[in-house]
């Protein structure tokens, strides 16, 4: 079953583009702001919105997760290694994987939690 977060846009319609992310997610000095844009049996759709240079610590999922920077640019690092990740970039992270994120500049990120 699914449940939209924004029942303004069309059915199926995640979002719109970094605009519509924008609005409904704005940035906030020195945070991260995170906000579920969709929600499904199998998976959910969480946006992460980075201050610059703000640093999300080591920690992992219980769940698979696939990361899209919607905008800006971050370092994710995974076991010592760095992925310097731009606007566009994406990457899938096995559930229980450790790993820290930083924020070169504003950025966001489209998180979809996959549940098996």
């Amino acid at each position: 079953m699914e449940h939209p977060v924004n029942s303004d846009l069309p059915r199926g319609v995640i979002t719109t583009g970094v605009g519509q992310l924008a609005e409904t997610n704005p940035f906030k000095p020195g945070r991260i702001s995170p906000h579920t844009h969709y929600k499904a049996d199998n998976f959910r759709v969480t946006e992460l919105a980075f201050d610059d240079q703000v640093v999300l610590s080591e920690h992992s999922s219980p769940h698979p997760v696939i990361i899209q920077v919607a905008s800006g640019s971050v370092e994710l690092e995974i076991g010592g290694t760095v992925h310097r990740l731009a606007a566009g970039a994406m990457m899938h992270l096995e559930a229980s994987l450790e790993h820290s994120v930083t924020a070169l500049e504003q950025a966001r990120l489209l998180l979809i939690f996959l549940y098996h």
